[in-house]
């Protein structure tokens, strides 16, 4: 999906000149995440969806082939047929869909499972060497901003900033988030347009919204950021670069693990 290049609605650019003189941001130390790569396993949350999503398969193969013994046909060809080939050999296309499928979903989910913890390990192992070359620790502020996640559940969104910048900007980048939302609510047209544009993308970044000097801010959808600023670990994609978005990796760092 295209950025839409269009001005933001609630008027963001008079957002960020009102957030000047915002008092600095005490972040707190800036956790060390990848010194070395125990310490990034250590630090970092890295979900292994292999090992899930090969359970997701077998479950979902086995639940076709319940279904496919509970058609009649199936029943009744055991005796003529066998077992086997009664199963496979129904006499409609979508049953026999439906039990060509139970094998492959079964043996791809259990192959998955399978190897999941190689994959799983090596796939750290590139976000590792990524987080190394081009990545960067930031923390999530989440501001007054709701995107909806479904048809009952709501995330904020947040403004993330590079632990590279200072405080004084890093606190204005922060304020003019709240700002914003707050004109965006007051709002009716821009309350129903711009969490639809954010929602859209992974990242944006903040000098897209709020104009040129507000480099070092990131907007995303984050969760874990309501319940106060979370520390995340960005990894940009090279691609992207000068890019006003971007579909990038974001890790969460733990919080309750001291730096040694």
């Amino acid at each position: 999906m295209g950025y839409d290049r269009r001005p933001w609605p609630g008027d963001p650019s008079a957002a960020w000149d009102a957030a000047a003189g915002a008092p600095p941001l005490d972040r707190g130390p800036v956790p060390d995440v990848v010194s070395s790569f125990e310490r990034f396993t250590e630090r970092t949350v890295i979900a292994n969806d292999r090992r899930f999503n090969g359970g997701m398969a077998v479950a979902f193969g086995l639940v076709l082939a319940a279904v496919v013994v509970l058609f009649n046909d199936f029943r009744h060809r055991i005796g003529e047929l066998g077992v086997v080939e009664a199963f496979f050999l129904g006499d409609g296309w979508f049953r026999n869909a439906l039990a060509f499928a139970f094998p492959v979903l079964v043996v791809g989910g259990v192959v998955r499972m399978l190897t999941a913890s190689r994959s799983h390990e090596a796939r750290v192992r590139r976000l590792f060497e990524h987080a190394r070359s081009s990545g960067f620790v930031a923390k999530a502020y989440a501001s007054g901003l709701m995107v909806s996640s479904g048809e009952s559940d709501w995330e904020a969104v947040a403004m993330t900033v590079d632990s590279r910048i200072g405080d004084a900007h890093a606190a204005r980048l922060v304020r003019a988030m709240e700002l914003w939302a707050e004109r965006v609510h007051a709002d009716e047209a821009a309350r129903s347009k711009v969490p639809v544009r954010i929602g859209s993308h992974s990242t944006i970044r903040a000098e897209s919204v709020f104009g040129p000097e507000a480099v070092g801010g990131y907007l995303r959808v984050d969760r874990g950021s309501q319940s106060g600023p979370k520390w995340r670990l960005i990894l940009p994609d090279a691609k992207d670069a000068g890019k006003p978005f971007g579909f990038w990796e974001v890790l969460k760092v733990e919080e309750h693990r001291p730096d040694r």
